[in-house]
């Protein structure tokens, strides 16, 4: 195995395009703004259905950040503030600064026209790594509900879908063990360094239809799994609160 690169198969030949365009948009961006890195594409094969990315090998998923340095559940909270507060600042230049065609829209509503934007669309823990220092944005999607799109949506998608499995699907996994305080200092870092980046204000009522509407979502995907955690918060009136 080629320790500097791995291969990822994907079926859909659009999706494979697609996915090879935007990577290659946000690899851009990451350099012009010296803030984030974006590993490089070195092949897009359409005949075999693979793309030929660089592999970082010394990176590790902000999921596994956050249990290995106990920052969620004990006290290393300052370094971690930081890094939420940067990846604020690069979510806030993606959204304006990535371009791509064709516009197929996400279907919210309730949102402003001024709202939308393109979208990483899956920043969960697992697509943002840390490695020294440094902040790796991978695995951007480009289809939502099936639909092969690049995912024209409401900037607040991608906030409160790193909100949501910051504050909610990591407590889940570890109840009760994690300190709330602490993640809603983690939440008001990502915000800060959002607005601060695009000099606009996030709207507390848009943010909270929209960490329901992905956590309702996500609970329904994984109910079986899930269904007895989500039972004891609702029962002890977290969701309201989270």
């Amino acid at each position: 195995m080629n320790e500097n690169h791995f291969v990822k198969n994907i079926e859909d030949k659009d999706a494979l395009v697609k996915e090879a365009a935007k990577m290659k948009k946000l690899k851009d961006i990451s350099l012009k703004s010296g803030l984030f890195q974006v590993p490089e594409i070195l092949e897009v094969n359409t005949d075999l259905k693979y793309l030929r990315m660089e592999r970082i090998n010394a990176a590790v998923e902000l999921r596994k950040y956050l249990i290995s340095n106990n920052t969620i559940f004990h006290t290393n909270i300052p370094a971690l503030t930081k890094i939420y507060f940067k990846i604020g600042r690069i979510l806030a230049l993606i959204h304006k600064n990535l371009s791509l065609e064709p516009k197929e829209k996400m279907d919210f509503q309730s949102f402003e026209r001024r709202d939308f934007c393109f979208l990483h669309g899956d920043l969960g823990l697992s697509n943002i790594l840390i490695e020294n220092g440094k902040i790796w944005i991978v695995d951007p999607s480009t289809s939502h509900y099936q639909k092969k799109i690049f995912v024209w949506g409401p900037f607040y998608y991608d906030l409160a879908q790193l909100i949501v499995y910051t504050k909610v699907i990591m407590p889940l996994a570890h109840y009760p063990f994690y300190r709330k305080k602490n993640v809603e200092i983690l939440e008001k870092a990502l915000i800060n360094g959002y607005e601060t980046e695009r000099k606009i204000e996030v709207d507390e009522e848009k943010m909270f239809m929209m960490k329901k509407i992905i956590l309702k979502n996500y609970l329904r995907a994984k109910r079986e799994k899930y269904l007895k955690w989500a039972r004891n918060i609702i029962v002890k009136n977290e969701l309201k609160n989270y």
